[in-house]
């Protein structure tokens, strides 16, 4: 499971958001699972959640925003769902605040939006501290609990004997190894996930690129230092350099993208 969150300023464009899309798009596709001291639809939410907000005025960032999403192979009920949500609101100190849990139906991932008042009834606001580490130590807690699929930590919030440990995370190293090998034989997009396809990596592309393993694992191209952009900037040069050299360097550059 991969957690996340965000603070911001606006209850408007963050609660319209997780009910109906950027553009409206997802409002067929978002389920309200849980209302908490709270209700209605995003203009009666959004003012509430404004009129408890005004009893601390010191708060320039009231939102919060975290989105839980589950791997391909966790299939997770909808009781469980609501579970995690009471254990991630109670964890973080806003079970007795305003907040709103909706699940979207767009992906083929499952995942969940919980969009909190960080200002509660008694004007107290609860804090931001160590959201990252936070959030990810929550995670781990939840994968076991549940039995779901592990996802690797990132290494920072690791203990510091475990930091000391050298890690490896195969799954990336695999992947861009693909990556690679796919690059310096292809002459088109077309041609890359093709051959991306035949090593049993699905690739998603639409603004940006993301690759799916055998274990229905996703990282975004830019996880792994391969971009949409960048693979096409790659390709691009293949056509114009076909030394062997030249893409050797540059893709050797991208090989070195977060080590």
């Amino acid at each position: 499971m991969i957690g996340k969150i965000s603070i911001g300023k606006d209850f408007g464009s963050c609660i319209r958001y997780i009910l109906e899309g950027r553009n409206g798009e997802k409002k067929e596709l978002a389920e309200v699972l849980h209302y908490n001291n709270c209700y209605g639809d995003k203009n009666e939410l959004t003012q509430q959640f404004r009129d408890v907000k005004a009893l601390n005025r010191k708060i320039e960032k009231p939102v919060w925003h975290t989105s839980l999403s589950f791997t391909h192979n966790d299939k997770v009920s909808k009781k469980q769902l609501m579970e995690i949500s009471e254990k991630l609101a109670k964890k973080f100190g806003f079970d007795k605040n305003q907040y709103l849990v909706v699940q979207h139906h767009d992906t083929k991932h499952q995942h969940i939006h919980i969009v909190c008042n960080r200002v509660g009834f008694d004007s107290k606001a609860i804090s931001t501290s160590k959201n990252y580490q936070k959030v990810s130590e929550f995670s781990r807690s939840i994968e076991k609990e549940y039995n779901l699929e592990q996802v690797l930590s990132p290494e920072k919030f690791l203990d510091k004997d475990k930091k000391q440990t050298p890690r490896l995370d195969k799954r990336k190293d695999q992947i861009k190894g693909i990556i690679n090998e796919a690059l310096s034989k292809s002459k088109s997009l077309d041609d890359f996930k093709s051959i991306i396809e035949k090593k049993n990596l699905k690739t998603e592309i639409g603004r940006g690129i993301a690759f799916i393993d055998n274990k229905g694992v996703r990282l975004k191209g830019s996880q792994i230092g391969f971009s949409l952009k960048k693979i096409q900037n790659i390709l691009s040069m293949t056509k114009i350099y076909r030394p062997e050299v030249i893409l050797k360097k540059v893709i050797s550059k991208t090989l070195d993208y977060e080590r």
